[in-house]
């Protein structure tokens, strides 16, 4: 009597055929979402770029029609039954695939695993699941489960953090410079809120001031029209010299405040307009020099960039690379890099890592290193470090 095997034969049969139809679909959508993206084919073309040396539409037809390759024959091997040698002879199409089209692949490849284990589970006794099975064994297979889990949230991780850079649009910042240059415009940012709240309390300060001095007027009216009408006619005339003096002292009084506020409004006038013309003159001697410029051009469809990038020297000496009204694609562990060669490679000699970037779009500030010789550098590299792919690229010119 023969022992029985953990799937039936004909259930496991039919099982692996409806898998390995799926995983044939799915080859072909995969080819086909490269075929009608420039975007996707982009965003795979670093790796298969290097080994091919293809570019562009050749590029781009060679990695779809690659995965829609790949699937096939990898489905073709395992379609007849299944056993070591169909395994190593789809192991290879399916690798292929992996490489072309990175993510695309996947659920191709795991389904062509999934039949595999069905040929396995069809192929295994009951009697060796008993005799090497989780119930006689569990601490290995617990191990064994946990170290898959550990993979999958792992693989599950990776692919999050390669992707959700993509998907984000990065962040905004504004810098501005702390120096004037020549022919450079500076960035029109916000009013900062310091700057309304003095216009508003100015404000409020003069309606009170002129409130104040309308209300001593009407008092001052008022008193004398009330004095006038409870004079005797005897006294009229004294009463008279003496609302005349009072007038006048108020009068006098009046004017000498009106003029003392005049004037202390006229002085603070005075003051604001000399700290202005301080600043303007710290501004104007505080001048920096451009060294070299370019625009911000983007890899590829994918790998998107735009705007100004300036060299700049500081007025005391140092240098500063200056992205101006830039953007650019979003992506993991991104650098900056200025590189003395003008096609952008950043690992030629003399390159320089200025570090991480701060901000997909904006106007962002970044320093050079001291010591290095500015005159040297050709282009401005914007640099996925992990994946070593070009984002954008400006080449430096004259001033």
């Amino acid at each position: 009597m023969n022992d029985r095997t953990i799937l039936d034969s004909q259930q496991a049969r039919r099982l692996r055929r409806l898998l390995l139809a799926l995983a044939l679909l799915a080859s072909i959508c995969a080819g086909v979402i490269v075929l009608s993206s420039q975007e996707v084919t982009d965003f795979l073309r670093e790796g298969p770029a290097r080994v091919t040396g293809l570019r562009g539409d050749s590029l781009q037809l060679a990695l779809g029609i690659g995965a829609i390759g790949s699937g096939l024959f990898a489905v073709a091997a395992l379609w007849p039954r299944g056993g070591l040698l169909p395994l190593l002879v789809g192991a290879p199409p399916l690798a292929v695939g992996l490489f072309l089209v990175h993510a695309i692949f996947f659920p191709v490849a795991l389904l062509c695993g999934a039949a595999v284990l069905v040929d396995v589970a069809a192929a295994t006794p009951r009697s060796r699941l008993d005799q090497f099975g989780p119930r006689r064994y569990p601490i290995v297979w617990g191990l064994s489960g946990l170290g898959a889990l550990a993979a999958t949230i792992g693989m599950i991780w990776l692919s999050i953090w390669l992707v959700q850079p993509l998907l984000d649009e990065g962040e905004t910042l504004n810098e501005s410079l702390a120096f004037n240059v020549e022919g450079v415009e500076q960035p029109t940012l916000p009013a900062s809120v310091s700057d309304d709240t003095d216009t508003t309390d100015a404000a409020d300060t003069t309606n009170t001031a002129n409130a104040t001095d309308t209300a001593n007027a009407t008092d001052t009216a008022n008193a004398t029209d009330t004095a006038d009408a409870t004079d005797t006619a005897d006294a009229a005339n004294a009463t008279d010299t003496a609302n005349a003096t009072d007038t006048a002292n108020a009068t006098d009084t009046a004017d000498a405040t009106d003029t003392a506020d005049a004037a202390d409004d006229d002085g603070d006038d005075d003051d604001a307009a000399a700290n202005s013309s301080d600043m303007t003159d710290a501004g104007t001697s505080n001048e920096g020099r451009l060294i070299s410029r370019g625009l911000l051009v983007g890899a590829d469809a994918f790998h998107t960039g735009s705007g100004d990038v300036l060299l700049l020297e500081a007025p005391d000496g140092s240098l500063i690379l200056r992205f101006q009204d830039y953007e650019v694609r979003n992506g993991p562990d991104l650098h900056i890099f200025l590189t003395p060669d003008p096609n952008g490679d950043v690992h030629a000699a003399g390159a320089v890592d200025l570090g991480a970037i701060k901000a997909t779009q904006g106007f962002v500030n970044y320093d050079v290193p001291a010591g290095v010789d500015a005159s040297l550098f050709r282009s401005v590299v914007i640099y996925c470090v992990p994946f070593s792919v070009t984002f954008a690229t400006a080449s430096l010119g004259g001033a």
